[in-house]
């Protein structure tokens, strides 16, 4: 997942946040906070720009979360979209299903930039399968943004911005395995250091 320095992940949005928007309801500049701590990317960070999920009636779910109910997983995940068309993601062909999609991941995407401003965003898993949602997701993105961020990122250099893994569905399987593999040299080193000093350990 890109530049090791990149965020993703970030914290759910919650209803009580001061200036929480929905989808029906378009943040504004206006009564963000600004940021306090440095930005990672070129987002200014705001926690204050995060938005809520949506309220609109037309397009209300239960979502299928045990814990959450419409948390982002219980309204964006393979067993969502199962759940509310009755059919598994590759055999949905209605587009309305798939725009929707990418707004309720766009709205998660929105809230993490918005609190870690990343450098990048790499999202894949099942649902991201679906050949025309990346493009979806990336275009919801941009217009719930409305022009917020002074950056690229979330206009003209969006498809580098947010982007699929490069190693696909063996991403995290490899990536369990990186961090693995950093954990054991970093304990290796830590252990040898323990030990002192080269000649003193020959002298033992």
């Amino acid at each position: 997942m890109p530049p090791r320095s990149a965020n993703t992940v970030g914290a759910p949005p919650t209803d009580s946040t001061p200036s929480a928007t929905s989808l029906s309801e378009p943040a504004s500049a206006a009564g963000h906070s600004s940021a306090t701590s440095p930005s990672t990317g070129s987002f200014t960070r705001s926690s204050g720009t995060c938005v809520s999920r949506t309220t609109s009636s037309a397009i209300r779910f239960s979502g299928v979360c045990p814990y959450h109910g419409d948390c982002f997983e219980g309204l964006a995940s393979g067993r969502a979209l199962k759940a509310r068309y009755g059919a598994p993601g590759d055999e949905i062909r209605d587009p309305d299903a798939w725009q929707l999609e990418a707004s309720y991941i766009a709205l998660g995407l929105l809230n993490v930039i918005s609190v870690l401003s990343p450098q990048r965003i790499v999202i894949g898993g099942g649902v991201l399968k679906q050949p025309s949602l990346l493009p979806l997701v990336r275009e919801s993105l941009s217009e719930l943004a409305r022009g917020y961020f002074d950056a690229r990122e979330l206009n003209d250099a969006i498809d580098s911005f947010v982007v699929s893994p490069e190693l696909g569905e063996r991403a995290g399987v490899l990536g369990a395995l990186e961090l693995a593999r950093l954990a054991f040299t970093r304990r290796s080193a830590d252990l040898q250091l323990s030990d002192g000093p080269p000649f003193i350990r020959r002298a033992r």
